[in-house]
């Protein structure tokens, strides 16, 4: 925790949660942005490791600025009324944990400003994926394997003509067109050639 304070004061970073508050969060969002980014389990430093190193990997993996009053505050608000968010199973830290719970957490930490005038609403989400389920419209969807975003992906619309999916093998949120193996990538590029002639 020392470690975490300097880094934070230094960094002049300000939240709108107490520090031992965000210094939870960071725990929690770990394992999360460890795959959303595809880090080598084989970097991660032994517990024997010092802890000068553990902190160094784990600020790497998820450093403070995350939960900083400058994130992007306008994702987080789409995020909040019409996508949602993703929560955090803090049952297996109860013991260690300073919050009781992270519920309601995106609007504590990001938006406790405009928090009250949010309300999130599902007929965005249901309305999309309406449309995809009765329709077949020439779209290419693209997905890193490992991305724990790539679970509420639509990677379940496999009988369609004009719908693309691709899934990067081991891909992670940098998954791009150019990160594709070859075959997968040419086959995307020869997608989007042919619609661009239509």
């Amino acid at each position: 925790m020392p470690a975490f304070e300097k880094l934070c004061a230094e960094k002049n970073f300000e939240f709108n949660i107490p520090l031992d508050e965000v210094y939870d969060y960071c725990v929690l969002e770990y394992s999360f942005a460890f795959w959303q980014w595809g880090n080598d389990v084989a970097k991660i430093p032994a517990s024997a490791a010092s802890d000068e190193d553990i902190f160094k990997h784990f600020i790497t993996i998820n450093s403070p600025s995350y939960f900083a009053k400058e994130s992007n505050k306008s994702f987080f608000v789409q995020a909040a009324h019409e996508l949602g968010y993703y929560g955090y199973d803090t049952e297996p830290f109860k013991q260690y944990l300073t919050i009781k719970s992270s519920k309601g957490y995106l609007k504590k930490i990001f938006l406790s400003d405009v928090a009250d005038s949010i309300n999130f609403d599902e007929r965005l989400s249901k309305k999309i994926i309406n449309f995809l389920e009765t329709n077949d419209p020439k779209m290419m969807f693209i997905y890193g394997e490992v991305d724990p975003w790539s679970a509420v992906g639509v990677t379940w619309l496999k009988d369609k003509q004009n719908v693309k999916v691709f899934v990067q093998p081991d891909g992670s949120h940098r998954t791009r067109i150019s990160t594709m193996p070859e075959a997968m990538k040419n086959e995307a590029m020869e997608i989007l050639a042919k619609w661009l002639e239509e």
